[in-house]
């Protein structure tokens, strides 16, 4: 239960911190609407809209403070029969009054919306500032208690891993044991990751439900860019809730193996998913509209730079690695989350820049590309040069710190590792370098085509 209580821990505190952010945002964006206009019809509509997802975001949060409780624990049956269950059960009570009366709460307005007359109702300011007031108090005090209850597991990491954390340095260290080295067996076996359980739980439910809304409409969507964005979530959950996720932090072998797949496999079939374009197709106009006006935007149009995307991509691979952040990362939980976070993140901006179909206004024609992935292929080649010849082990004191008894020499295992880089880095690129100047050579006999066409129609 240590590893368990203590990833299940973590991943209920992103979940409500999430659940929290998406929440106040409904309700900031639904009191905005619900000020600007004073027809009731249209003010009925928003808060019916928001009811569903204030109920949903509601038990989210109490459902990561119900999780907590069980861990803080030695056994769910102590809630009732210690003393120590006491403060955590009143807690659970106090979240499911929060639900119910939430849901009443909101119920309550759609029946006054519903009955208005002649704009009787909710035309009344009062009205409306008690519905943000009311609602502001209900998720102020969800998040505060679930909070109360989810921090102490997080800090403690689970009844069963306080009391053995100091009985190994991996214990103290990744929060479970690695009693011996990874075998086919181990690397094969389950894994509890917070990074992969969130990204496989939030993306591919989004993708799929646009995918059926595009078909309950009557729209048709290629199935091989279904098949290839499940399949980078797949290949997230490999590196991730597997044995290679369990031993990522002990050997930086493997963990080079996480790194490359989340920063250039996974993303590669992700991209090839063409999510934006679905989200554009799917999503409501309104909702259309918004994400179009992110994408143009200033901010955006800076990240997407051909020079802003080269730099994300390849310089923080160096300053991850070549200085103190990658083992500040290791020692920490959060740490280690973000650095796989950055990991998928930089590798998806840059594939979506390089070879992405969705829309983009800076991206140029695929020729004008090449230069910017030789650079990517040249700096993974001169870093993987590094590891290999290198003299000084990265993370060399958090590795040392671990001391396994099993553990390889740790330039040995580095050298490995600037292998597998090496390999899966100059394996993907090259490839991704072929497809661009097929691409590349495909529009042109394209534009060969239509220019023969229009000089035969000018002749008739």
């Amino acid at each position: 239960m240590a590893e368990g209580g203590h990833m299940l821990a973590n991943v209920g505190l992103i979940v409500l911190l999430l659940s929290a952010g998406l929440w106040c945002f409904a309700l900031l964006t639904t009191g905005a609407r619900a000020q600007s206009s004073s027809s009731d019809a249209y003010l009925a509509g928003v808060l019916s809209r928001f009811a569903p997802l204030g109920f949903a975001c509601a038990v989210a949060v109490s459902a990561c403070g119900l999780a907590a409780s069980t861990i803080t624990v030695a056994h769910p049956a102590d809630l009732v029969a210690t003393a120590g269950g006491i403060p955590p059960l009143g807690g659970l009570l106090l979240l499911c009054l929060l639900v119910v009366v939430g849901r009443m709460h909101r119920q309550i307005l759609l029946r006054q919306a519903a009955a208005a007359q002649d704009g009787a109702a909710l035309q009344n300011r009062a009205l409306r500032r008690r519905f943000l007031a009311e609602e502001a108090i209900i998720l102020v005090a969800t998040v505060a208690v679930s909070l109360t209850l989810t921090l102490p597991a997080v800090s403690a990491g689970g009844h069963d891993h306080a009391a053995s954390v100091a009985s190994t340095p991996e214990m103290a260290l990744l929060g479970y044991a690695l009693p011996e080295p990874p075998g086919l067996g181990a690397l094969l076996t389950l894994h509890a990751d917070a990074f992969g359980i969130l990204f496989a739980a939030v993306s591919a439910p989004l993708y799929l439900s646009g995918v059926r809304a595009l078909h309950r409409r009557g729209d048709r969507w290629p199935l091989a860019r279904t098949v290839a964005f499940l399949a980078g979530v797949v290949s997230v959950l490999l590196v991730t809730c597997t044995g290679f996720g369990r031993y990522a932090p002990a050997l930086f072998s493997l963990h080079m193996v996480q790194h490359m797949v989340l920063n250039m496999v996974s993303p590669l079939l992700l991209v090839a998913g063409a999510p934006v374009t679905l989200a554009l197709r799917a999503l409501p106009v309104r909702e259309r509209r918004v994400l179009l006006a992110a994408t143009h935007s200033r901010a955006a149009a800076i990240v997407s730079h051909p020079v802003a995307v080269t730099a994300i991509f390849v310089v923080s691979l160096y300053l991850v690695y070549f200085t103190p952040l990658f083992e500040l990362a290791m020692r920490n939980h959060w740490g280690h989350f973000l650095m796989q976070l950055h990991f998928l993140a930089s590798g998806f901006l840059f594939f979506w820049f390089v070879m992405g179909v969705d829309p983009d206004r800076n991206r140029p024609g695929p020729l004008h590309r090449v230069p910017i992935l030789l650079t990517a292929i040249l700096s993974h080649t001169v870093f993987a040069v590094v590891l290999v010849f290198g003299v000084t082990p990265i993370g060399a004191e958090f590795y040392r710190d671990l001391a396994l008894p099993w553990a390889p020499d740790l330039l040995s295992d580095q050298a490995l590792a600037g292998g597998i880089s090496w390999v899966l880095g100059e394996l993907v690129t090259v490839g991704v370098l072929v497809a661009l100047i097929m691409r590349w050579f495909a529009g042109a006999e394209r534009a060969d085509r239509a220019l023969t066409r229009r000089r035969a129609r000018q002749r008739v």
